[in-house]
C-alpha cells in the first residue's frame, strides 16, 4: 500500500481537538489503512502549535507506530523541488494530493 506524507495541519487536527478540522482528520485516519509518514520538521512544527499534553500524544503515538518519521539530510535540500522529487515513489511516480477534509 502506497505511504501517505502527513503534514503539519492533519496532524494538529488530528491532536487537538478544538481544531476545526479535527473530525475529519480523524474520520480519515479510522477509514484509511495507508502507511503514515512525516519529516523531522513536519512533527517539530506540529508539536509547536499543540499543547504541552497533545503534543506528549502525537510523539507517544508515533513511538508506538502510529506513523513513520523521515529524516531529510542537509545534503537533500537542494533537491527538494516543489514537487517533493526526493519523495518519488519507485518507478518515478509522484505522490497525489489527497482530500481529508
Amino acid at each position: 500500500m502506497t505511504p501517505v506524507l502527513a503534514d503539519t495541519g492533519f496532524l494538529v487536527a488530528l491532536f487537538d481537538p478544538a481544531d476545526a478540522l479535527a473530525a475529519p482528520a480523524a474520520n480519515y485516519l479510522k477509514a484509511h489503512r495507508h502507511r503514515l509518514v512525516a519529516t523531522t520538521a513536519t512533527v517539530v512544527e506540529a508539536c509547536f502549535f499543540l499543547t504541552p499534553r497533545a503534543k506528549a500524544d502525537l510523539l507517544a503515538w508515533i513511538r508506538r507506530g502510529g506513523m513513520a518519521v523521515l529524516d531529510v539530510p542537509a545534503a537533500a535540500y537542494a533537491k527538494l523541488g516543489k514537487d517533493f522529487e526526493i519523495f518519488r515513489l519507485k518507478g518515478g511516480k509522484r505522490f497525489e494530493v489527497i482530500d481529508w477534509f
